[in-house]
């Protein structure tokens, strides 16, 4: 349906492109014979076509706050423009394409697509009367108003039918929370195809309403003029509607679909390439009666003017900007004597042979310089892309170092010690515990201080509890070329103030976090350094736990896990605890939905290694054919060619790796890394991609449950 809807918009802007062409050449023949500029208004239209993305404002997508791409969709637009003035200009335009949006929350979950068809008119100003008449970069604002046609839809079903139920754990499911067969519910997941009609679905009672409203475009942009004709716009327009229902949602909507009354707005970002069909009444011929106007007075006048002093005047030089002193032909122009096309003056092989292909600087290109340039042309493997690397302020290159951030915490304990399941327990009711990772040791601390006194406070507290401690340390951390770095060093004792009054302890409270896996064999943090506040722990059992967040009230966390869920993490779930035990939800005054078993949220200890990590699909596994810091070796460039499709990616600590494919299961991975093996590849290996991050194979495994 889709790419019939496109193939319409491409057949109806070429049923009017082509008059147009033809009126642009029918008037390029009569300006042969037409008369002299013509006073009053000027008819000289411009025609463009442009592609741009459409960004939506409603109430759907909470107005899309900061415009991410992921809620932008294309559109098509065709402009006719006329000036008025040499500042001011008429354009009519018309644009096509599909506006949409989605919003995921505990409360409400809304989405819709609507194809937009647009035709207006804007007034434009190109600031003439302050910029230089002869300008590369040409600034305009412009506003206007136009009609446009709406025809929105919403995803409520998926390809087998099944309606859409949004679970309170973040899950989508065939049956409601709260229906009695509640417990037979499967997990369904949204195919983005939006087939119902919300018009016509009248949830909110409005009836038929009108799919068509009025809208004020304003916008400013820029044009770039290539050369005499052709144009290179680039604009973006907020177009604000007189309706409130593009996204079928206003603030008359029942429950909680209620909007905010405000009308919805969408902003259109183009690149338009525009043709000018030239000013009717310009003359390119002199006139037949031979009579010499203005211009070609101007220019006999010059006739003598010698620019660059040669000794050939610029009327008759064809290279009038010669540098003082070069050795010059009869046409005014620096000696070639080689014929290679290269002046002498900037030659760097003189004489070359006849026939040989040169550079720019007239050097012999070599068959050894012809291959390069064709691997180059080629080049599928990334052996001459140019690496460049972003740092978190926007500038390229890395620092060598940061100045670091010097806080103060209290030192628990250590991943290498031994810690019994009481005390890690306590551990995890306190709300400020985290973990640290100095020196390759991943080290058990509590709080964040500016000072030291603070923290002798907060671990007097601690030991209250009946919680042993290592002592107080400073946490130093700073960003370097190889990522955050982080030193834990541990003060004396007689360093530290004596007289600290402890106050009331607070780790009495609950204390929620959400668990984001649990391993027999601990990941790399990497895996998972996209997750805010990740907490390492691993028990006496063996098992390595990883946290994110810790949090006051069971809604916070739970909020806190719907987005992990959205980012992949569909293994999460929350877990509780207080003065140095864990508890069920229900213990400590969690809530659950209606229909939700104690047992889908309370996962216990024992059985949470068994629960998967991630979504299937985040996790593929490439083979890695080859690791290099400098240039591939001929022979292994060669393997890569035969072999196909090899991609390079920069590593964390700077090599470049090459992958291969992309692959589902192992079994397909294990065939794929024979015919590396086969094609000469024969240190080859498979590795897993998380989310574009390259792990291990096992650690693929893990996240898989394999």
């Amino acid at each position: 349906m889709q790419m019939c809807r496109l193939n319409r918009h491409i057949f109806f802007l070429v049923l009017i492109l082509c008059p147009i062409f033809v009126f642009a050449q029918e008037t390029e023949e009569e300006e042969e014979t037409l008369p002299e500029d013509q006073e009053g208004f000027i008819f000289r239209p411009t025609i463009g076509l442009g592609v741009g993305t459409f960004t939506f404002m409603g109430d759907v997508g909470l107005y899309n706050k900061g415009y991410h791409p992921t809620v932008s969709r294309m559109g098509y637009n065709l402009t006719v423009f006329n000036p008025l003035t040499p500042e001011i200009g008429l354009n009519f335009y018309a644009i096509f394409g599909t506006v949409s949006s989605s919003e995921r929350s505990l409360t409400r979950n809304l989405n819709f697509q609507s194809q937009i068809r647009t035709g207006g008119m804007v007034l434009s100003y190109n600031f003439g009367h302050f910029l230089p008449e002869k300008r590369f970069l040409e600034p305009y604002v412009f506003a206007g108003i136009e009609s446009f046609e709406f025809l929105t839809k919403t995803d409520l079903y998926d390809r087998f039918g099944n309606r859409y139920n949004y679970w309170s754990d973040g899950s989508i499911r065939n049956i409601a929370e709260n229906d009695p067969n509640a417990a037979t519910a499967m997990i369904i997941h949204r195919d983005y195809h939006y087939e119902t009609d919300v018009r016509e679905s009248n949830v909110d009672g409005f009836g038929k309403y009108p799919e068509r409203s009025w809208a004020v475009p304003v916008g400013i942009g820029f044009s770039m003029n290539l050369n005499r004709r052709w144009t290179l716009k680039m604009s973006t327009s907020m177009h604000f509607a007189f309706t409130d229902l593009v996204d079928g949602v206003s603030d008359a909507s029942l429950g909680p679909r209620q909007g905010d009354g405000k009308n919805d707005r969408f902003l259109y970002t183009t690149t338009t390439l525009t043709y000018d069909l030239q000013r009717l009444g310009s003359s390119k011929k002199k006139k037949e009666d031979g009579m010499i106007d203005e211009e070609m007075e101007d220019y006999l006048a010059r006739d003598t003017v010698d620019t660059d002093r040669d000794g050939i005047p610029d009327f008759v030089d064809d290279c009038a900007w010669t540098p003082k002193g070069v050795e010059i032909d009869k046409r005014g122009c620096p000696v070639d004597k080689d014929k290679d096309l290269v002046f002498d003056y900037l030659d760097d092989e003189l004489p070359t042979p006849k026939g040989n292909l040169v550079d720019l600087k007239g050097v012999t290109v070599t068959d050894e310089d012809l291959y390069e340039r064709w691997l180059r042309y080629s080049d599928t493997t990334g052996k001459y892309v140019v690496f460049e690397t972003i740092r978190e302020d926007g500038y390229f290159g890395y620092t060598t170092t940061s100045k670091p951030k010097t806080t103060f915490v209290v030192v628990i304990s250590n991943e290498q010690k031994s810690v019994s399941p009481d005390e890690l327990r306590k551990y995890l009711s306190m709300r400020d515990f985290k973990t640290v990772k100095s020196n390759d040791t991943i080290y058990y601390v509590v709080g964040d201080y500016l000072s030291a006194e603070e923290a002798k406070v907060r671990q007097n507290e601690i030991e209250e509890l009946g919680i042993s401690t290592e002592g107080v340390a400073q946490s130093s951390t700073k960003n370097t070329r190889e990522g955050t770095q982080t030193t834990i060093t541990k003060i004396p004792d007689d360093k530290l103030p004596k007289n600290t009054n402890t106050t009331q302890p607070h780790d009495k409270d609950v204390t929620f976090r959400v668990q984001v896996g649990a391993f027999t064999k601990p990941v790399s943090q990497e895996v998972f350094k996209d997750v805010p506040g990740l907490l390492v722990v691993k028990g006496p059992d063996g098992i390595t736990r990883y946290y994110s967040g810790s949090y006051k009230t069971f809604g916070e966390a739970a909020e806190h896990k719907l987005k992990l869920d959205m980012q992949g993490y569909s293994g999460a779930f929350v877990v509780a605890y207080k003065e140095g035990e864990r508890k069920n939800l229900e213990e400590v005054g969690a809530t659950l939905s209606e229909g939700t078993k104690s047992s889908e949220l309370n996962i216990d200890e024992k059985t949470d290694i068994n629960k998967p990590v991630v979504d299937a699909g985040l996790v593929k596994y490439k083979i890695e054919v080859g690791r290099y810091k400098n240039d591939i070796p001929t022979e292994v460039l060669d393997m890569f060619l035969d072999l196909g499709k090899v991609l390079p990616r920069r590593a964390e600590n700077g090599d470049v790796v090459y992958l291969y494919g992309e692959f589902s299961t192992i079994k397909e991975a294990e065939a794929a890394l024979k015919a590396a093996q086969n094609a000469g590849l024969k240190k080859a290996l498979i590795i897993g991609d998380f989310n574009g991050k390259i792990i291990s194979a096992e650690e693929a495994k893990s996240l898989l449950r394999q």
